[in-house]
């Protein structure tokens, strides 16, 4: 005889809904502050209000240590009694600065793809009190490639239109990204950062604002003949490009001159 969780979903099993939530332990990488998050989700999506309920579903979702810990307590009734067990023995809290060093060192990694770096960095920042703009800032500054191509990232205001945003990042420059899946282990090295962002360096060589060349300033500058030119053409045809290519992909029935 199936277990429903509410009138409301009658088709679904406990086995069913438990099985959309990773079971917590508290041995691996998976922060109890996270398992919370998911379970809280999956209690609002699914609509499960019932106390009994809620206890029978998280106790399905704990293995080892944590199962053990729910096991030798007696008189939990509901769900905020059985969280707060749960924070008070496995919550790994760290203060601001901690949680600021760890953000900052987290770079995305060769083998990673962006969904799985993601949510690695989701996970770091519930060890700490982090809102989602610091999140999402963190999450491009550790992607490995430039900042003309990541500008579609910057400006989100929520975690769900930033996800929106990373899926089309990911179709926009999959072939053209700095970094690639199969590449050396040079991004394990913690210089290596350093040495990218050093390559991203603007040359310090003074650029001539009438003919936009560079090695000297216009004061000093041979082709003032021929007449000023736009020196900052070539971002402002990356930034067109960039836009075309976001448009192609949300209006793939478009043609070009309609774009």
């Amino acid at each position: 005889m199936q277990h429903t969780l509410s009138n409301s979903f009658q088709a679904f099993s406990l086995k069913d809904i438990v099985d959309l939530v990773k079971p917590f332990s508290s041995r691996d990488n998976y922060s109890i502050e996270t398992f919370i998050s998911d379970v809280e989700d999956i209690f609002n999506l699914h609509e499960i209000k019932n106390p009994i309920h809620q206890v029978t579903f998280v106790k399905k979702c704990l293995t080892g240590p944590a199962l053990t810990l729910m096991r030798s307590i007696r008189g939990i009734t509901n769900w905020e009694q059985m969280k707060q067990h749960l924070l008070d023995e496995f919550s790994d809290k760290i203060n601001g600065l901690q949680l600021h060093k760890m953000m900052e060192s987290r770079r995305m990694k060769p083998f990673e793809t962006l969904q799985e770096y993601f949510l690695a960095m989701r996970d770091l920042a519930h060890k700490g009190s982090l809102d989602d703009s610091s999140l999402i800032e963190y999450v491009v500054n550790g992607i490995p490639d430039s900042s003309n191509n990541k500008i579609i990232l910057y400006g989100c205001k929520s975690i769900p239109e930033f996800k929106e945003k990373l899926k089309i990042y990911e179709k926009l420059f999959n072939t053209s990204r700095t970094f690639r899946p199969n590449n050396d282990k040079k991004f394990d090295d913690p210089t290596h950062a350093a040495k990218f962002d050093r390559k991203r360096t603007p040359n310090p060589q003074p650029v001539c604002y009438s003919c936009g060349l560079k090695g000297h300033k216009s004061t000093q500058c041979t082709n003032k003949p021929h007449g000023k030119q736009c020196y900052g053409y070539k971002n402002l045809a990356i930034f067109m490009l960039i836009a075309l290519k976001i448009l192609s992909i949300l209006h793939p029935n478009l043609t070009l001159l309609e774009l």
